[in-house]
């Protein structure tokens, strides 16, 4: 059954935690207690009360497809994911490649995603309120650290309370894609203030990500006016697209290799991702465990491969990021479908931010994907 007809307007305790948990996530240089700081012990609480409310999440069926995907991830992440990295662990023989305490931090994240399907459905947490909280909580932390210049990451380049800057575009395109679902008048109040923490950080990838939007956006607004069928108006828009994207390709090629070298250092990036693709190739379909198995010369070296789906990939084998991507297009595709040309603008800054950083060992990417999930499988319509 789908729900569609949402209150998601229940003041409670754990919007306002859960908010503080998202807030609060992106301060990686305050953690008390190694990998575990307020916003992971946060997120526990409220895991631990949505299971509680919800304690057969796993066991409910909305419809075939949907149950065989839930299956799979509880399946891969319970059981495969264990193993698989006490193995490669005992066999790569290196503690700096397999970090068994992501092992929890995997199973929380992927049971996050169908707790807060549920929470959505029995209007369990404020996502409002949630989303509120989050905003105001971010940009107080970021001014204050702004105005006190609070940086530990580099003089040049602002991170705040973050151990990186990358660390503080996930949040924000995080916090963006809130908004836009639950409080949208306060997205566009607050995007100045969101752009310009971004801008200071100096990250190519936000660059990027702004750049992506104003296209996407652009794009849609002119695919939207376009008085024809919808899967013609995909097939026509598809080709503009590929032919525009071709063309920037052939016709400034040398300049996007000059900035890829001069925004990513020698290609590095791009060198930790072909690792980790090869790294995938060891084991494509279970993965290799919980670790971090790229690195600069070959793969192996303990170093990710800052790319979200071949991170994943690395770990879980193909198939579970391929779900995962598949939710986020899914729900790209349907915001598309609905005309909802913004909530698209940023699903797309979502995906582009997942290219460039290992987005899953932040609870925030797994909260999003929730949404997204309830988004793709329900009739929920974000709030205007």
């Amino acid at each position: 059954m789908y729900y569609t007809n949402l209150k998601i307007s229940k003041p409670n305790i754990f919007g306002v935690l859960l908010g503080i948990a998202a807030a609060t996530g992106h301060a990686t240089s305050l953690r008390f207690f190694g990998f575990v700081g307020l916003s992971e012990f946060l997120f526990l609480v409220i895991i631990l009360y949505l299971f509680c409310k919800s304690p057969y999440f796993f066991l409910k069926k909305n419809n075939f497809y949907e149950f065989i995907t839930r299956s799979y991830l509880l399946f891969s992440t319970f059981l495969v994911l264990p193993l698989t990295t006490i193995l490669y662990s005992i066999y790569l023989s290196n503690s700096q490649i397999s970090y068994q305490i992501y092992v929890l931090s995997f199973i929380l994240g992927i049971t996050l995603i169908f707790l807060i399907t549920e929470s959505i459905r029995a209007d369990l947490i404020n996502l409002k309120l949630a989303s509120l909280v989050f905003l105001v909580i971010f940009i107080i932390m970021n001014f204050y650290a702004l105005w006190f210049e609070i940086s530990i990451y580099d003089p040049g380049r602002y991170s705040g309370f973050s151990n990186n800057p990358n660390q503080l575009i996930i949040y924000i395109t995080s916090l963006m894609l809130m908004l836009v679902a639950f409080r949208r008048k306060l997205f566009f109040l607050s995007l100045p203030f969101l752009i310009y923490i971004g801008l200071e950080s100096r990250s190519d990838t936000f660059l990027v990500i702004i750049a992506s939007m104003i296209f996407t956006f652009i794009f849609l607004s002119i695919f939207n006016y376009i008085k024809l069928n919808f899967f013609l108006r995909m097939y026509i828009m598809s080709i503009v697209l590929i032919g525009l994207v071709a063309l920037a390709i052939f016709y400034y090629f040398q300049e996007l290799i000059i900035f890829l070298e001069s925004a990513d250092g020698d290609l590095v990036r791009l060198k930790l991702m072909y690792n980790g693709f090869l790294a995938t190739l060891h084991s494509p379909f279970i993965g290799l465990g919980v670790g971090s198995f790229s690195g600069l010369e070959y793969a192996f070296q303990g170093s990710e491969a800052h790319n979200t789906f071949l991170d994943l990939s690395m770990q879980f084998g193909i198939i579970v990021p391929i779900i995962l991507y598949f939710v986020i297009f899914a729900a790209l595709f349907k915001s598309i479908k609905n005309r909802d040309n913004l909530l698209a603008t940023i699903i797309v800054a979502f995906f582009i931010c997942s290219l460039f950083n290992f987005y899953a060992r932040h609870f925030v990417f797994w909260l999003v994907i929730g949404f997204l999930y309830y988004y793709y499988y329900t009739g929920f319509k974000p709030q205007k």
